[in-house]
């Protein structure tokens, strides 16, 4: 009896039906990205917005601790937090220097109470102080991150060494001698002082937004300062850029990078609240490179603190 085997052949896929399948794959790729870098932009968004509610609480327990004063700003700096130092301005009637507290140490001891916050220390943990960095700010990544560390370090593990920086701005009580030294208008057409002002008026940095005569009523000093809700006490970095190779209009921390006013940024004001704000564009160049409405509304999103090549915004 004759046997016959039989072999059978496996059928593997063609390089059609492979392609069919890249393909396939590419697109839902296609489609999903987007949707999945909208929901991590979204969660950056909440953790940004939880850490200015918790910078809040932190700030407020710093005022009931020092007769309801804010931390002071530091002059000219706000993504910097004080750690002691003369003030650039001196005393105007004496001549003497003028100085800050130690803020950075006092924030430290409430974010960590149990932790030293000597970095030195082996003890010593940034622990909490991750609050006062956007997880979503990008404009210092290239610095170094731990000691000896450039101008511009801004990283938890420096928050205790001599840099003191941030990655938010804070803007609370850049006035700590007021009245003494408060300049009380007029402004000019751009909110700013005069030429003939006279010099050594510690809160010239603070515009005239609102066009009332005077800048007290831009800013908080005290925990029971009037309208609170109305007055910014930390915010989002923001930056412009306008000539050079470099041009891309007004950036932002959240958001779409390197497109002229697109993304948003996330503001603390004095009673605790938290908001999210986006730029107007009817108040900017077409192409987004300058702010040009010479009459802002209240609520925009305006230049601060300005240098003709680097806008910083609030």
């Amino acid at each position: 009896m004759q046997e016959f085997f039989v072999m059978k052949v496996k059928r593997g896929f063609t390089l059609v039906e492979l392609l069919v399948v890249i393909g396939i794959i590419a697109i839902l790729v296609g489609i999903l990205l987007p949707t999945l870098n909208s929901a991590r932009q979204r969660a950056v968004n909440v953790q940004c917005l939880s850490n200015l509610r918790a910078c809040g609480q932190i700030l407020h327990l710093y005022a009931q601790q020092n007769r309801g004063y804010f931390p002071p700003m530091s002059l000219q700096s706000p993504e910097t937090i004080t750690a002691g130092g003369l003030i650039a301005a001196p005393d105007q009637p004496t001549g003497a220097g003028l100085r800050y507290p130690n803020v950075r140490d006092a924030l430290a001891r409430i974010v960590n109470p149990k932790s030293d916050p000597d970095p030195a220390d082996v003890n010593f943990s940034p622990g909490g102080l991750n609050i006062f960095y956007c997880p979503a700010n990008f404009f210092w990544d290239g610095d170094a991150r731990r000691p000896p560390a450039p101008a511009l370090s801004h990283h938890p593990e420096d928050f205790m060494y001599s840099q003191g920086r941030i990655k938010y701005w804070y803007f609370g009580n850049p006035n700590p001698y007021y009245p003494r030294y408060h300049y009380p208008g007029p402004f000019g057409a751009d909110g700013s002082p005069p030429a003939t002002a006279p010099a050594g008026l510690m809160d010239w940095r603070i515009w005239d937004t609102n066009r009332s005569g005077d800048n007290r009523d831009e800013y908080i000093i005290k925990n029971n300062d009037s309208k609170p809700s109305l007055k910014l006490l930390m915010t989002d970095h923001s930056r412009q850029k306008g000539s050079g190779a470099d041009q891309f209009g007004f950036q932002f921390v959240h958001g779409p990078r390197r497109s002229p006013i697109q993304g948003w940024k996330n503001n603390l004001y004095g009673d605790g609240h938290v908001e999210s704000r986006f730029p107007r564009r009817a108040s900017f160049t077409p192409d987004g490179t300058n702010f040009i409405n010479p009459n802002p509304n209240p609520d925009e999103i305006q230049p601060r603190w300005g240098r003709p090549d680097i806008y910083q915004m609030w």
